[in-house]
């Protein structure tokens, strides 16, 4: 190879390492670009689906990864509001809610939802707790089942009866 022949060899290689050079810058700024683009509209849809401060509604259902009811939070339309708790089995076993007359109530349940354990507190103050045997039956109670609870106005007031 002469020397022309090389030098203008040498010259179209430069001239193609600029243009390709040229192009690479090009694809570096569509690239960046892009990736702008992508993170903004990105943020833009984080921040639309942000937290909310605030879900209504009138039940929530809790369920595990199965898809069993593990778990419930709900308005009832006698005017109670509770949560109740099951078992893998589907099986209530502890529930915690407000009554109609604001009673609020937790109550106890083995594997066959017989109530074991109930704590109640009257609006008027007055709290009541029992606790049951395996057949239902009284096992304890505070105050006794036999202690004489006068009712004013639908609430239970805590004071015994004049005898």
């Amino acid at each position: 190879m002469t020397e022309s022949l090389l030098s203008r060899r040498i010259e179209m290689l430069e001239k193609e390492s600029c243009s390709q050079k040229r192009e690479l810058k090009k694809w570096r700024f569509i690239s960046v670009a892009v990736l702008v683009v992508s993170l903004l509209a990105m943020a833009g849809i984080q921040s639309v689906q942000g937290t909310q401060e605030e879900i209504r509604a009138k039940r929530f259902t809790i369920v595990d990864d199965g898809g069993r009811t593990r778990g419930t939070f709900a308005v009832l339309s006698d005017r109670s509001a509770g949560i109740a708790l099951m078992d893998e089995l589907g099986k209530t076993r502890a529930i915690f809610d407000i009554e109609p007359d604001d009673t609020p109530r937790l109550i106890m349940c083995d594997a066959v939802q017989l109530t074991h354990l109930s704590l109640d507190v009257f609006p008027s103050g007055f709290t009541y707790i029992k606790i049951f045997d395996n057949l239902g039956g009284t096992k304890w109670a505070a105050p006794p089942d036999n202690y004489d609870i006068p009712v004013k106005s639908g609430i239970m007031d805590p004071r015994p009866k004049a005898r």
